[in-house]
């Protein structure tokens, strides 16, 4: 196959059965054309966001101009999300069929490592999915607990024990406990918020103040044993290759049957 051919993608167009990650974007697809209410999409999707591991972030669909803002940007675009799949699975079909023609046993081979890989994938996604749940429960918790005691955002830079701990105050008690250490918890968490976003790539213990200070810094590599090879250099173009090389595979993977 040309090298232009073989750039086609011969995962099966993802969906939100197959590639949980998706399941957000084609859920406010089904929400616009009344496929489901605001309500399912909650329970569905509503503790997916781009920060969701951080239990102290809110999560987009807390916040109630969210919906109709996500709604009024989905069609910007030429064709909508399920458009766009049902073409990636047009290019996938033709993409497979050329490979079968030309390749037979090696295709067979292929499909089979695809599908293997593909599972672990999927089940990966998943299981992220339904961890995620715990996350927003727990946030939940963290909210209500603020309320209760009247400390607000403050019990996010505890831990659960010192937020238990908290809870069982005396409200006629005048020290102040674990919250003792929140003001100097808070700043180092701006503090390291402001610095910027660490290499993809690290070999070794890395400084993040040492190396943010460093002018010449690469934000792509960082070798602790030395000085990274040049980013123009044969070494560091073929790290970096594999790199995205195998995280595409990852992609794709995911979204076989």
């Amino acid at each position: 196959m040309s090298p232009t051919r073989t750039r086609s993608p011969l995962a099966p167009a993802p969906t939100a059965r197959h590639w949980t990650s998706l399941g957000p974007l084609l859920g406010l697809a089904q929400l616009d054309r009344g496929e489901i209410d605001w309500e399912t999409y909650v329970q569905r999707y509503g503790h997916r966001g781009p920060r969701e591991f951080e239990v102290s972030a809110p999560r987009p669909v807390e916040d109630p101009g969210w919906r109709d803002h996500q709604l009024a940007g989905l069609y910007c675009g030429e064709h909508d999300p399920r458009s766009l799949l049902e073409r990636r699975e047009q290019v996938r079909s033709a993409a497979w069929q050329r490979l079968t023609e030309q390749h037979p046993h090696r295709a067979a081979r292929l499909r089979t490592n695809l599908e293997r890989w593909s599972r672990a994938a999927r089940r990966r996604e998943q299981v992220r999915s339904e961890l995620i749940r715990v996350f927003w429960v727990l946030r939940a918790f963290v909210l209500r607990a603020g309320v209760a005691t009247g400390h607000g955002d403050d019990l996010f830079f505890l831990t659960i024990d010192e937020i238990l701990t908290v809870l069982r105050k005396d409200p006629g008690r005048q020290d102040t406990g674990p919250l003792a250490t929140v003001a100097t918890r808070r700043a180092t968490y701006e503090h390291d918020r402001a610095l910027p976003p660490l290499p993809a790539l690290i070999r070794g213990t890395v400084d993040p103040e040492r190396w943010a200070a460093d002018p010449h810094r690469r934000t792509d590599l960082y070798d602790a044993a030395g000085e990274p090879p040049p980013s123009g250099s044969f070494r560091a173009s073929s790290i970096m290759t594999v790199f995205r090389l195998v995280t595409t595979l990852l992609m794709f993977v995911g979204c076989m049957t």
